[in-house]
């Protein structure tokens, strides 16, 4: 065999060299660069076939030229103004006291105080009475003004500056490893090993933090993927699609859009979650490739863990229990009923977890809570004196008055900048909120007699009142209720979320349906596509109405939606049959109307 392999070696290289001898030195270098650059079109062009298909992506590379035609421009420009009424309508309906520029005299406070309290009341208006999907997870005044106490207590201090706030430090650290413990405790007791790490990371999201963790590992989430230029992938292609390129794969618990946990590990139902199991579905993929695993746990962080103990374990396993997970993303903020902006990161091994933190080695100053200098042979006189290095600017060389001189000679003055996150500054107050809100919640609440309750229920509590409602309206939708047996489930409502589409040949439209619904009861649905339906992401409030929301649904299809065209029937019907780059154009007037005020709009 080796003999023959020879051979044939000796026989091409005699043909190429052959060849070759006929052209000069120029040639040889076009002939290397123009199969360089086949190669790269073909690799380029296999990637198009296998991800966005070469018709479509033939389209979406010529709509920028096609946008620029009159005609077409001045029909996107119309419907752009259609859409931007209608959002100002919805958006600018209940502005309080509108300004544009500071005060010329500072506003006293007790006045400043009665306006936040009517815009308070105002921001609990369209969501108090359990009607939306998602967004406000608990709800109760009670523990709202008291996440908002301590969340005020805090709010001027910063975990980057673990030295001078202490207790805020602590409890960022605490915050991290109760969650860990959530989600890898079983895991580092199965397997007697170091337990995983996790790093706290505020208004920041936690698959975008996992990809640049993943890319820096070298070795996605849409959202997350496109800030870095990772592509994402469809579970049911992700055997086909795993090449050199890949960085990590990334199952949900749920999913956003379905409430479908993903086969991240496949289990018998009555296989206790402690007990150290097989990898296999996407563990067993990224273990046998060599690549990471994040686990979008974003949503069901506070839910998919006390599955178990509120009498539904969840179809899949999920956590570091699995081999082969080695992220796992989590909001407190969610379920956990924490403020906005909780959110935690968590990484098998240490090791991992460095490949998140972000360094300026170079950096021209120090933080108060770890100002480390840099090695003293590279330091001027004046970087060994932090104070100094505020009066002037190295970077230009500008000196305020009274500043020290520079040291010509010596390197620019400089610190080492580190943060365990791509964030830097972080609000305090969102880590002593979260940690309190998951103190008084715990596993299992606590009994604490006060004016309006006797018992606070715990997470557990919560989940099974979460679930089983969420798990009634999916068995209501397709057969529960004869009359709406033009609807069908779309996933799995695993946990917190149910999503319903119409059946095909039916003559419904979900989204007249779901704009029907808000007629009838005031329900905000959240809209899919691809395929077209609505979902409703069940949270305390909502979970209460679980009973109310199937009797409307079944008043909603009666009462005839397709005389729903518009709203959400009309949008996303029209977005289906256009491409990508025009629909990105109306989520811009969509942004621009969200982030103006009316008169700096025009």
């Amino acid at each position: 065999m080796t003999s023959l392999v020879a051979t044939l070696d000796d026989a091409v290289r005699a043909v190429v060299v052959r060849r070759l001898r006929r052209l000069d030195q120029w040639s040889v270098i076009k002939l290397v660069l123009g199969l360089l650059g086949a190669a790269r079109a073909y690799r380029r062009l296999r990637q198009i076939m296998r991800t966005t298909g070469l018709r479509r992506w033939a389209f979406t590379t010529a709509m920028p030229l096609l946008k620029q035609l009159p005609p077409v421009r001045k029909e996107l420009e119309e419907g752009q103004a259609k859409v931007r009424a209608d959002l100002e309508g919805v958006l600018f309906r209940d502005l309080t006291a509108p300004r544009l520029e500071l005060p010329a005299k500072g506003t006293p406070q007790a006045e400043l105080l009665q306006l936040m309290e009517k815009r308070h009341e105002l921001d609990r208006k369209y969501w108090e009475d359990g009607t939306i999907t998602g967004a406000v997870y608990h709800g109760e005044r009670e523990h709202m003004d008291f996440v908002g106490k301590v969340y005020g207590q805090f709010a001027f201090f910063n975990p980057l500056h673990a030295s001078l706030h202490p207790a805020t430090r602590q409890m960022d650290a605490e915050v991290v490893a109760m969650v860990l413990r959530m989600c890898a405790a079983a895991a580092a007791a199965a397997a007697a090993a170091a337990p995983p790490h996790g790093s706290r990371r505020v208004m920041g999201g936690g698959a975008l933090q996992a990809m640049k963790t993943y890319r820096d590992w070298g070795s996605a989430t849409r959202g997350a993927g496109h800030y870095f230029g990772i592509e994402a992938v469809d579970v049911a292609h992700v055997r086909s699609l795993i090449d050199s390129n890949t960085v990590a794969l990334v199952g949900s618990a749920p999913q956003f859009a379905t409430g479908t946990i993903d086969p991240i590990e496949a289990r018998p139902p009555n296989l206790a979650p402690a007990v150290a199991r097989p990898p296999s579905e996407l563990a067993e993929l990224a273990e046998a490739r060599g690549i990471g695993l994040h686990v979008d746990c974003c949503l069901g962080g506070f839910v998919v863990p006390f599955m178990a103990a509120a009498g539904s374990p969840p179809p899949h396993g999920f956590d570091f229990t699995v081999r082969g997970v080695t992220t796992i993303s989590c909001d407190p903020h969610k379920y956990g009923f924490a403020p906005k902006g909780a959110s935690v990161l968590m990484f098998r091994s240490k090791e991992l977890r460095h490949h998140m933190y972000t360094f300026a080695t170079e950096w021209t100053g120090a933080t108060p809570s770890a100002p480390l200098p840099r090695p003293a042979p590279r330091l001027s006189p004046l970087a060994a004196a932090p104070r100094a290095l505020s009066p002037s600017c190295p970077a230009t060389g500008h000196r305020h008055r009274g500043s020290a001189p520079l040291d010509a000679a010596a390197p620019l003055p400089g610190g080492i900048y580190a943060t365990p996150t791509m964030l830097g500054s972080r609000p305090g107050g969102v880590v002593a909120a979260t940690w309190a809100a998951m103190m008084r919640y715990g596993e299992a609440g606590y009994v604490e007699p006060t004016a309006t309750r006797t018992c606070e229920a715990g997470y557990v509590e919560s989940t099974a009142q979460i679930v089983g409602a969420t798990r009634r309206i999916a068995e209501a939708i397709p057969t529960a209720i004869p009359t709406i047996g033009g609807l069908e489930l779309v996933g799995r409502a695993d946990a917190c979320v149910v999503a319903f589409g119409a059946k095909q040949g039916s003559g419904l439209n979900c989204y007249s349906v779901a704009d029907c619904l808000k007629e009838i009861g005031g329900w905000e649905l959240a809209t899919l596509q691809n395929p077209a339906a609505v979902h409703l992401a069940v949270t305390l409030p909502t979970a209460k109405n679980a009973t109310r929301f199937v009797d409307e649904l079944r008043a909603a299809v009666r009462s005839e939606p397709e005389k729903y065209k518009g709203g959400s029937a009309g949008l996303y019907g029209m977005a289906s049959s256009l491409p990508t780059s025009f629909i990105e154009e109306t989520a811009k007037v969509y942004l621009d109307t969200m982030t103006a005020c009316p008169e700096s709009h025009k």
